[in-house]
Order: C-alpha cells, then sequence, then structure tokens
C-alpha cells in the first residue's frame, strides 16, 4: 500500500481525507488519504475516473490505491521501529532544503517509510476499515477559491492594471474550460465544478505564475450511451443547476457552474452567502434564482456568463463554445495593448522629430524665402527626414488607410516611402503585426517582444504584487 511513497507535510484538507505533500518514486506529489467504513462510490469514483484523465488542465492521478486494513497490519505499522535515516556527514547539519548555490538539498526524504505512522494516526486508521490513497500532481500555487480571495483578478496599481487583470482572468478561465472539454470529450461529468476543485500549478509561460487545472472527481459521472444521467447526489448548492437539484444531470449541468464561477472570478465575491443551503436550492430551482452580473463593467463577459446559467440546458454554450468565445476576447484586450503602445511611440517619435529640428533650424526657414535655397534645402534634409519617420509611425498606428494628402503636398505612401530611408529597421517592424497578425516578438528586439506591455512574466498569486501592469 506505502510503497514507493512517502509522507512530507499536510497542505490540506477536505471531505474527501487529508491531503499531503508527499514524494512518490523520487518525484514531489499530493496524497490523498481517505479512511471509509466500505469502499465507498465517491473514494472509487475519484480513483478509477482520475488514473484515466490526461490533459494539461486535469490534475494527473499517477497511483490509486485502497485495502481493507486488518488488526495485524495497523499493529505492525504502528509497533514498527521508525527506520533510521541515512548516514550523513557531520557537515551536512544545516537546514535539508536550503543551499548555499539554489540548488536546495538533494535528499527529498530520510527513509522509506518516512511520515506513515503519524498519517495514519492522524487519519483514524484501525482494524477493518478501508484506506483509499491516491497520488496526484502536485500544484503548489494553491486554488483557484483562494486566488479570488487573494484579489488576483482585480487591477491594483502595484499588481497591474485593468487590461492585464482582465486578461488573468479571460486566460485562466479558458484553461479550466479546455479541461472541461477533454472530460466531456470522455463523456464524464463533473458534478461539482467550483473555485475550491480548480488548483493552480507553478508556471513560467507568462506573466501569471500559474496556470489552471480541473481537479476532484468524487461527484462525478459517467454518461455512457446517454446524453444524461439520473442521481440524487449534487454538488455545491451555490453552483448546482436548476435541473440537478430535480436528479437530472448533463453536460449543461457543468456548464451552469462553470457560469456560477465566472461570476465569482468576476466580482470577487461568493454566490449567495447569506443563504444556507436549502434557500439556494429552492431559490434556483423554484423562483430562478440568479445572481447579479456587473454589466456596466464588462459586457461582453456578463452577457457570456448569463448564457451560461440560462434556466434551460439547451440554450446554454458547450464548453468548446466558451473557449472560442473567451479567446476572442483575450485576443481584443491584446490588440488594444498593442495599439496603444504603437501609438505612445509615434508620439515619442513625433516629439523627437521635433526636437531633432531644434532652435538652430528657425533662422533658416526665416530667411529663407528663396534667397539660400541651398542652404535651406540642406537644414531641412534632416529633420525633414525625422519628420517623415514620425509620420511614418503616425500612418502606421492608424492602420492601412488611404493615402491622405498632408499640408505639404506629400501622400501617408510619400512618408512611408521617406522614413524607410532614415527609420531603423526595429521601428518599421512594429507596426507589422497589425496587418499580419503576427506576434511582436523579435519586431521591438530583445525580450521585450516576448512579453509585451500586458502578456499575462513568472510569478504566484503570493507574489503577484511585485508584477508590474
Amino acid at each position: 500500500m506505502t510503497r514507493d511513497v512517502q509522507v512530507l507535510s499536510q497542505v490540506g484538507a477536505g471531505a474527501y481525507g487529508i491531503v499531503y505533500r508527499g514524494v512518490y518514486q523520487g518525484g514531489e506529489v499530493a496524497v490523498k488519504l481517505a479512511v471509509t467504513n466500505t469502499f465507498d462510490r465517491v473514494a472509487l469514483r475519484e480513483a478509477l475516473l482520475g488514473t484515466q484523465l490526461r490533459h494539461p488542465h486535469v490534475v494527473q492521478t499517477y497511483a490509486a490505491r485502497g485495502t481493507r486494513l486488518t488488526s495485524e497490519d495497523v499493529e505492525r505499522i504502528y509497533s514498527e521501529p521508525v527506520a533510521q535515516p541515512c548516514r550523513r556527514s557531520s557537515r551536512d547539519l544545516l537546514p535539508d532544503m536550503k543551499s548555499d548555490d539554489g540548488m536546495g538539498a538533494p535528499r527529498m526524504v530520510r527513509h522509506e517509510r518516512q511520515g506513515w505512522r503519524e498519517v495514519l494516526v492522524r487519519v483514524g486508521a484501525v482494524g477493518g476499515k478501508c484506506l483509499v490513497m491516491l497520488v496526484q500532481e502536485y500544484c503548489g500555487a494553491g486554488n483557484l477559491h483562494r486566488a479570488i480571495q487573494q484579489g488576483i483578478f482585480s487591477a491594483k496599481p502595484d499588481h497591474w492594471s485593468e487590461r492585464v487583470a482582465r486578461r488573468v482572468l479571460l486566460r485562466t478561465a479558458a484553461e479550466i474550460v479546455r479541461g472541461m472539454i477533454h472530460l466531456h470529450s470522455a463523456d464524464v461529468l463533473h458534478g461539482d465544478l467550483k473555485p475550491a476543485n480548480v488548483l493552480l500549478c507553478r508556471s513560467n509561460k507568462d506573466r501569471r505564475g500559474f496556470e489552471a487545472k480541473v481537479a476532484d472527481f468524487g461527484m462525478s459521472h459517467l454518461l455512457g450511451n446517454t446524453s444524461r444521467v439520473e442521481s440524487a447526489n449534487w454538488g455545491t448548492a451555490a453552483y448546482t443547476s436548476p435541473e440537478s437539484f430535480q436528479g437530472i444531470h448533463g453536460k449543461p449541468s457543468d456548464v451552469y457552474s462553470f457560469g456560477m464561477l465566472l461570476w465569482e472570478m468576476l466580482t470577487g465575491q461568493r454566490p449567495y452567502s447569506e443563504l444556507n443551503a436549502f434557500q439556494i436550492m429552492m431559490g434556483i430551482s423554484r423562483n430562478g434564482m440568479r445572481p447579479e452580473w456587473p454589466d456596466a463593467e464588462w459586457p461582453e463577459l456578463c452577457a457570456l456568463g448569463r448564457r451560461c446559467l440560462a434556466a434551460e440546458p439547451r440554450e446554454r454554450p458547450t464548453f468548446r463554445q466558451l473557449e472560442v468565445q473567451l479567446v476572442e476576447l483575450e485576443e481584443g484586450l491584446r490588440d488594444d495593448g498593442l495599439r496603444q503602445m504603437v501609438e505612445e511611440e509615434a508620439r515619442a517619435a513625433a516629439a523627437n522629430a521635433e526636437a531633432a529640428a531644434g532652435p538652430s533650424q528657425q533662422p533658416a526657414r526665416a530667411a529663407g524665402n528663396g534667397t539660400d535655397g541651398g542652404s535651406s534645402s540642406s537644414g531641412a534634409d534632416g529633420s525633414g527626414a525625422a519628420a517623415a519617420a514620425a509620420a511614418a509611425h503616425v500612418s502606421a498606428a492608424a492602420g492601412p488607410a488611404s493615402n491622405v494628402t498632408s499640408a505639404n503636398g506629400s501622400t501617408n505612401a510619400d512618408v512611408r516611402s521617406a522614413a524607410a530611408g532614415c527609420a531603423p529597421d526595429s521601428a518599421a517592424a512594429v507596426f507589422s503585426p497589425f496587418s499580419t497578425g503576427a506576434s511582436l516578438t523579435g519586431a521591438l528586439g530583445g525580450d521585450r517582444g516576448a512579453a509585451g506591455p500586458d502578456d499575462v512574466t513568472a510569478g504566484t498569486p503570493a507574489a503577484a504584487s511585485g508584477l508590474e501592469g
């Protein structure tokens, strides 16, 4: 039962049992333990389904084990002498996880059965009881519920801007949706989708510093050849659909739960926090109770969330449709950020061009009037080229508009042509993304294009205050 598994420290507890940080075959994992009178359906669902679901946005289950404990098993575990830790040199007495070079300690555990005696006492393992163990992927950045409480999806001056906060919300929601697409493609209903059942794993893929993964399949159902199942069991009341309260569960039921989860991400509030479970059930199933959406703040997302909470299951979108719309919303925010960046650079280029003309050019203009045409023309070459470069910035920022004749008789095309000979390559490359849809990576040079002004670099929810907006 405990082969290849060592237990380090407790990280959480819930209705299922207790969760520990542990080691499985040398790698860091989460170990979920539950002691029950029998092998109940909740434990078996999690054990059987978890090992079959494989997706980047679904928590992985590496091993599932169960046994009925005998008195002899318990006596042997409790009376077994604690294994002596391996020999260490007298110099290796500093704290285990520290190192002068940032590499940490090479050894995660000290002996094969580390932690098990204490764990079995804590979970109440006695003869005749059933012990179920799940070895799962360790997600060290907490869960979505905690992230919402920390305000990770809200704009803060020392955190990130409103636009970035919205991108963080949409990116996280899209990851949850992708995990649910995988479940539904396998004809698995989650049955209890809520922020507490979405875990966050540390990741350096974008500015958030985490990625979301769907977890906890204790209330899941297999559809088989039908589009819905009947069961008297339902998940957390605030996230439960009207039809689920009637004992009917289908894929749209999970979409309803996602809509409530999206509302909580957007508002930062627990739904129906002032009501008990019975009041919530009656309000949703009998009276059509729904939360109020902040339409004035973000009408597009509110409209999408409201569709998820439609009373009729067939009127709710599928998770595949939700993924498309969430990505499109984030793309719009990204385009706004790029456009703003280009406009700011255009203004800066125009200011530099005006400064390049400088006071020294003013006498030449005043005395010009055709008296010293050669000198006047020569003096204008440098400033004219700089002005053309600035105009090219402005023209590109405005997008592919038709050629408009300027006050000096030149057209946008003339300005772009003049700018090509004097503007740096990197400046010209900035604007190609608007017509091609390509990334700014490389166009701006160095690492700047990799993240952009609003791309969502590493950090965890706890360290999010150090990120720039």
